[in-house]
């Protein structure tokens, strides 16, 4: 194989690479022309190989100047200028986690959202325990009003309506009803000893005076036998029959067909 030569040409400091040998009479060599290790130079050619001086003459005829014993170290030279930074390394792996670290202060609250949609109804509750009755509610209903009074002429024993008429009876709405009691105002002239004034009702109206119920559960009644003075009966239970919106009137018996009795006002209460 051919051997590439170094040439320096006419004192110039650098060197030209060629197959050959220039001036012209400088053939190319060959591998085995040369030293197997060495420095070879030649009046205008040098070819380093290792740490002999070899010279080379016109005649390609070499010879070898062996190299001297190197020389103390020349001292160390400045350092060069920093070179450009290398490319960024490639990332390298996650670390593990590290500790918990404390819990931080609480921050402060943050504002009131919107109120949110309105829920559905819940279910009823359980309907609390009935309290106490109130007091009792008493409607009066006036039979006979008369200032001066009026007298029961001749009065019978025999059942008849009061002073002989029908036109004291009246319609009232009992339904929510449960006693009742009559009041008669006895003026003078006391009536027989069994002369009373009787409360009684109707579902259709009547003109017989026998066909009147009692309203009560007993007879509800006032005795007329006394003079001047307020008679009351007692409550009684209402009938469950009268506790209908039903007709009322008042009736009288137990006369002696004698004496003439006076009566006031007479009214019937319920409650």
């Amino acid at each position: 194989m051919s051997v590439r030569v170094f040439l320096r040409d006419g004192g110039l400091t650098a060197f030209s690479q060629g197959t050959g040998c220039y001036p012209a009479d400088y053939t190319a060599l060959s591998e085995a022309d040369l030293p197997a290790t060495g420095f070879v130079a030649g009046s205008s050619c040098y070819c380093l190989l290792e740490n002999s001086y070899w010279r080379a003459t016109v005649n390609n005829v070499w010879t070898v100047q062996t190299a001297g014993a190197p020389g103390p170290p020349g001292p160390q030279g400045d350092p060069g200028n920093d070179g450009a930074q290398g490319p960024q390394g490639v990332p390298g792996n996650d670390g593990a986690n590290g500790a918990q670290g404390p819990q931080g202060i609480q921050g402060i609250p943050g504002n009131d959202g919107a109120n949110g949609a309105q829920g559905i109804q819940g279910i009823q509750g359980i309907p609390g325990i009935q309290g106490p009755a109130g007091a009792a509610s008493i409607v009066s209903h006036t039979i006979a009003a008369d200032a001066a009074g009026f007298t029961l002429t001749n009065m019978v024993a025999a059942l008849g309506f009061l002073n002989q008429s029908h036109r004291y009876a009246a319609k009232i709405d009992l339904t929510n009803f449960t006693q009742c009691r009559l009041i008669v105002n006895k003026q003078a002239t006391a009536g027989a000893a069994a002369s009373k004034i009787i409360l009684r009702y109707r579902t259709a109206f009547d003109v017989t005076p026998a066909n009147w119920l009692d309203i009560g559960t007993a007879e509800v009644n006032c005795a007329i036998n006394v003079q001047n003075t307020v008679i009351a009966s007692a409550w009684i239970n209402i009938t469950a029959l009268a506790k209908a919106d039903v007709f009322v009137t008042a009736l009288m018996s137990g006369g002696d067909a004698v004496l003439d009795p006076v009566i006031g006002n007479v009214y019937a209460q319920f409650r």
